[in-house]
This record gives structure tokens, C-alpha cells and sequence, in this order.
């Protein structure tokens, strides 16, 4: 079986640099990921044309391939559509240029989206902006290619769906705030709400709408991924805080439906 290191993540790396890596781990090929960054972008780096000759060379070289190139586009997002062929067409040419037997179109995940929701969520703390204008401001195109430099969760563009769910959830959430604040102070039992990090605040927000408002999204997941959320950005004792709860509130749904059903 051949193994394939993947440029995604590494967004300050030079193509030297991962034919290093891959090397000394003894993978036998790159995968490529986002056109964006500086990989890609260097005026002198080895995919621009003139270059492309040299850099199939050191790939023989090394015995190393290109097995796929990744583009960061959405084909569902059809208000992009020169944009997203024009992403499209620029992988065709270096995959041509470099002998690349693939180009790959991702979507996001619903995990990143909700990642990136919380993320709309929080900022709007800061802003105050209408829920619209910071999903519309985030997510153009241009705005967003610079931030897959800054974090994973950008990697991708979302799917139409998954626009679908962030516009609903981070409306939700601005919408009901005070209702879900409520929830939070009400199950926050030996918890100091005001030490609550607004981020944390976000996360749980999100959750509780979810639970409340999202029914393609099974109350189950929305505290796990709360919970991951939490743990990613704030750590175990807030993960551990966050779990409580949700636990607590997602309890008292149930027994609540049981005492309607007597």
C-alpha cells in the first residue's frame, strides 16, 4: 500500500520542505491542498509554470508523486460559480503541468460548520453585526481563502446544506439569545456564570438551540460536539463543565416528555 503525506494544515511550508518530510517519514507521495496558500502562491514557488519541469524532476528524483490535488470550492454554491470553475480550471493546469493523476473537490463537514458557526456566533459579541452580514462578510470568497491560512476549519468551502445550517443556526442563536442565556444560567449549578469565557458561551448556545430547534441534529451530537468544541478551545475543566450542562438540561427534556405522556 502507498502512503501519501498531505499538505493540509501546513500553511507556511515550502514544497522543499515537504519533500523533507515525506522523505525522512518514507512516504511515497504529496497530496496538494488548497490552492490558496503559500505553497501555491510563492512567486517563486516550484508550481507556477516555468517551474513545473524541474519540480516533476525532483519528484523522480526522490521517488516521490503527486497522487491528488485538493481544491477548497464548492460546486453546490452556484452564486460562485465563475469562481468556483475558475479554482477549478487553475488545479486542472497544475495537474497537467505536474502529471497529476487527480483533482479532488471537498465539502465541509457538518462538524467544521458548526465549528465555524460557533466561530460567527462568538464574533458577533465583538461586533454587534446582523447575523446575515457576518455569515456574508466571512464567507466571501476572497475573505475565506485567507482564513484556511489561519485555521483548518476553513479548509473547506460549506456546502449548500451546510450554509443552510449555518445562516439558520447563527440566526437562531441571535434571535433567542436571551432565551438561551436563561437556560445557561438556570443548569450553571456551582458555576459562576459570569466566568463563563464568551467563547464557552457561544458553544453552548449553539448546542441548546440545536437541541431545541434543529431536528435533523439528534440531541446526542449536539452535546458531544459542544463538548469536543468545548475542550478543543477551553479545555477539560470547561468541556467537563459544558457536559454537565447540557447533560442536565437534555434530562430535564425527557422527564419532562414523560410527564406529558402519563
Amino acid at each position: 500500500m502507498k502512503l501519501s503525506f498531505s499538505t493540509k494544515g501546513w500553511h507556511n511550508s515550502s514544497f522543499d520542505e515537504f519533500c523533507k518530510i515525506a522523505t525522512d517519514l518514507k512516504f511515497e507521495g504529496i497530496e496538494l491542498h488548497n490552492i490558496h496558500n503559500r505553497l501555491f502562491t510563492d512567486k517563486d514557488g516550484a508550481f507556477h509554470d516555468y517551474a513545473a519541469a524541474a519540480t516533476v524532476r525532483k519528484l523522480y528524483e526522490l521517488k516521490l508523486s503527486i497522487p491528488c490535488i485538493d481544491s477548497i470550492c464548492d460546486c453546490g454554491m452556484s452564486d460562485e460559480e465563475e469562481k468556483t470553475l475558475e479554482e477549478i480550471r487553475a488545479c486542472i493546469k497544475i495537474a497537467k503541468n505536474l502529471k497529476i493523476p487527480a483533482v479532488r473537490v471537498r465539502a465541509m463537514t457538518r462538524g467544521n460548520a458548526r465549528e465555524l458557526a460557533v466561530h460567527l456566533i462568538y464574533g458577533r459579541n465583538f461586533t454587534g453585526e446582523e447575523p446575515r452580514d457576518v455569515v456574508s462578510t466571512r464567507l466571501d470568497k476572497d475573505y475565506y481563502a485567507k482564513l484556511s491560512a489561519e485555521n483548518d476549519v476553513y479548509a473547506e468551502r460549506p456546502s449548500r446544506a451546510q450554509m443552510g445550517y449555518i445562516d439558520n443556526v447563527v440566526s437562531g442563536v441571535a434571535n433567542r439569545a436571551d432565551e438561551l442565556n436563561e437556560i445557561i444560567g438556570k443548569y450553571s449549578i456551582g458555576w459562576d456564570v459570569s466566568r463563563i469565557s464568551r467563547l464557552t458561551r457561544s458553544i453552548l448556545q449553539l448546542a441548546l438551540f440545536e437541541i431545541q430547534y434543529v431536528s435533523d441534529v439528534p440531541t446526542g451530537v449536539a452535546v458531544s460536539e459542544a463538548v469536543r468544541l468545548a475542550k478543543r478551545y477551553d479545555g477539560t475543566d470547561t468541556s467537563s463543565f459544558v457536559n454537565g450542562i447540557l447533560g442536565s438540561y437534555a434530562r430535564s427534556l425527557e422527564t419532562s416528555v414523560v410527564e406529558e405522556e402519563k
